[in-house]
This record gives structure tokens, C-alpha cells and sequence, in this order.
């Protein structure tokens, strides 16, 4: 019997585990999650040793709160950190462009038959614009 080519299935919309202790299954973005929050915890914990015991353990306990909320909470299938990120670009950016004339005038030319209009545009981006 002939061997035959067979396609391998890799692209199976499923994301690789790294971890499964029984039910419990860690994909990668999970485990840096967790990681990450963990590596925080350890760096505030070590920076802010002349601070009382109780502000530095509400701050590690945020930060390792921040890393398992972040590993396992998903919304549509995403993790928190991608929402986050969209709903700080939505505060940080406008939602829209509003472009305006802000005043015409009207330069008649001396015998002229007809009137040149030349609007005065305003870009507040441009530094020579700015008060």
C-alpha cells in the first residue's frame, strides 16, 4: 500500500495549553498574565520596604488581583488587557472630526465682475496657529 500525503490540521482556531492540571487548562497568554501580575507584586514589594506593612500588601494583593482577573476573565472570547486598551483609546482620541470655516471674507477685486472668496482655515495643530 502506497503512502499517501495527508494535511495536518494547524490553524484550528485553538489556542495552545501550556499547563492542564485536570480541568484547569493555562494557555500562554494566561501564564504571562499571571507572570506579569506576579512580577509586579515582587517589584512593589521590594521598592516599598520603608512603607507600613498594610499599604504595601493592599498594593500586592491589587497587582496579583489585576494578574488572575486578567488571565482568567474573558469577554467575547477576549482577555481584559485588549478591552482595556480599547477603552483607553476611546477616552484618549476624539470620536469625531468636526473640519469648519471660521469666517469668510470677501476681497473685491477693483472693477471687478466677481468676488474672491478666501476662507481663513484654523489648524490648532500647526505651531504658527497656537496662542
Amino acid at each position: 500500500m502506497p503512502l499517501r500525503e495527508r494535511p495536518v490540521p494547524t490553524h484550528v482556531g485553538a489556542e495552545e495549553s501550556i499547563l492542564e492540571i485536570g480541568a484547569l487548562s493555562l494557555h500562554a497568554s494566561q501564564g504571562l498574565s499571571l507572570v506579569g501580575g506576579g512580577l509586579l507584586a515582587l517589584e512593589l514589594w521590594n521598592d516599598l520596604e520603608g512603607a507600613p506593612i498594610l499599604p504595601r500588601q493592599a498594593l500586592v494583593a491589587v497587582c496579583l488581583l489585576a494578574g488572575t482577573v486578567g488571565a482568567f476573565w474573558r469577554i467575547d472570547g477576549k482577555s481584559l488587557w485588549p478591552w482595556l486598551l480599547a477603552g483607553l483609546a476611546h477616552a484618549r482620541f476624539p470620536q469625531a472630526a468636526v473640519w469648519r470655516v471660521e469666517a469668510r471674507s470677501a476681497h473685491r477685486a477693483p472693477n471687478a465682475a466677481w468676488v474672491t472668496i478666501t476662507p481663513p482655515l484654523a489648524w490648532p495643530d500647526r505651531p504658527e496657529d497656537r496662542p
